[in-house]
């Protein structure tokens, strides 16, 4: 095995091949299965032990699970409404605009702006939409959480 061809073949082998080609002591079944040590319940006590503790944790992580999704939902659909809305937001914070509701219904039914954006106007709906995305990526992430605590416990 030593030219460049077999070499080549050797590198893209799996590690448990490699091994017992290297060592002719070592074979593909002997290695390792499992990541850590399997622990057994030596008694009936112990055995009922544990499995009233995996009923009483699952208990509890269904509950988190749930509020880790839900809280993950809500905080989507704020960031996607913010995000949205950063230019109403960015216009109502530099030029102050409130609605007057004795004025009665808008003649215009959509909102056009009767000046030109500025750039801190600019700056600020860059910010919101920034930080609306970045929070819109967490609550991605914290439901995807609370799916993978809920597929722990699936039964």
């Amino acid at each position: 095995m030593s030219d460049p061809e077999s070499q080549t073949q050797k590198r893209f082998m799996p590690v448990a091949q490699r091994v017992s080609l290297n060592d002719s002591m070592v074979s593909e079944q002997s290695a390792p299965q499992s990541t850590g040590p399997i622990i057994v319940p030596q008694s009936e006590k112990e055995l009922k032990d544990a499995k009233a503790d995996v009923a009483h944790y699952s208990k509890r992580l269904r509950v988190t699970s749930i509020i880790l999704g839900s809280v993950g939902a809500i905080m989507a659909l704020g960031s996607l409404h913010y995000g949205f809305t950063a230019r109403n937001l960015a216009e109502r914070i530099i030029w102050g605009h409130h609605h007057n509701r004795t004025e009665g219904a808008h003649p215009h039914p959509h909102h056009v702006p009767d000046h030109q954006m500025t750039y801190s106007e600019f700056a600020i709906i860059d910010l919101f939409k920034t930080m609306c995305f970045l929070s819109f990526v967490s609550s991605i992430c914290m439901m995807c959480m609370g799916k993978k605590g809920m597929m722990v416990i699936w039964k």
